[in-house]
């Protein structure tokens, strides 16, 4: 599934479009369904069933119509995730993309998102073929950043300053706890000075064995905290036990019912 946004850079101002989205690992992995994939979502009502060529057209003009809608710079960028499903054929595919943007002066960029031991293959496959090392190593492969999981309160509260320092989309400057957060943004209270309690409230209900902190937990523990929680009940009113309950409806906890079924 590929969604269409809106993508704004904290520091510069820079306003991106932002094509984000799974790899589906299913389905036929063909540069087709790739770009039938991609196209439907700029798109729900378009119609698929059409050649390679004519897809990549119609998304073409789908980028260019959407960066000429919303006055964004002449950058878009891709973040494909789950991208060890990708095939050769669909890394080509998105190398065809980027040529066909950069030609309507466009510049397209493409982040790979993928566990680093389950794109082994896809990364051997290239690296070991000289005609697809010299096509698609330079453009998916050079770069590399590796993600980590939150293991410290000190990681945690430098993702926590993120809440704080990102603007919200279309929130008129506010930044994501400001803009759930209207009591904060009087008070100035920042998201990462609450490091230390949500990391004693983690480490207390962290189920046995687990070590660290998945970005996907912390992101389903902060959005009920933010979005119901504290501007419900108050800044004053924020502990271990508001927390925890946040953490309860992560998923970070399995159930008593999957814990039975599983012993």
């Amino acid at each position: 599934m590929f969604t269409w946004g809106k993508n704004t850079h904290s520091q510069s101002n820079l306003n991106l479009a932002t094509i984000s989205g799974s790899v589906p690992s299913t389905r036929s992995r063909s540069q087709r369904v790739l770009f039938q994939e991609i196209l439907k979502e700029f798109d729900p009502t378009a119609s698929i069933r059409k050649t390679e060529s004519e897809l990549k057209f119609d998304i073409i003009n789908a980028c260019l119509d959407a960066i000429s809608l919303h006055d964004y710079h002449a950058d878009i960028v891709f973040l494909i995730d789950e991208a060890q499903n990708c095939s050769i054929e669909q890394l080509s595919g998105l190398a065809m993309l980027q040529d066909a943007l950069i030609k309507n002066g466009v510049a397209g960029y493409f982040f790979l998102i993928a566990n680093k031991n389950q794109i082994k293959p896809l990364y051997e496959q290239v690296s070991h073929s000289p005609d697809l090392f010299d096509q698609l190593m330079g453009r998916f492969f050079l770069q590399v950043y590796e993600f980590k999981t939150i293991r410290s309160q000190s990681d945690l509260k430098q993702v926590l300053a993120l809440f704080d320092s990102t603007r919200y989309l279309n929130s008129d400057n506010l930044s994501i706890t400001y803009h759930y957060l209207n009591e904060a943004k009087q008070k100035q209270w920042k998201l990462q000075s609450s490091a230390a309690l949500l990391w004693a409230a983690f480490t207390k209900a962290k189920p046995k064995g687990v070590t660290h902190w998945k970005m996907k937990h912390l992101i389903s523990t902060l959005a009920p905290l933010l979005i119901d929680y504290l501007p419900k009940y108050g800044l004053q009113a924020l502990n271990e036990e508001m927390i925890r309950t946040c953490i309860e409806a992560s998923s970070l906890i399995p159930s008593s019912t999957f814990r039975d079924l599983m012993e």
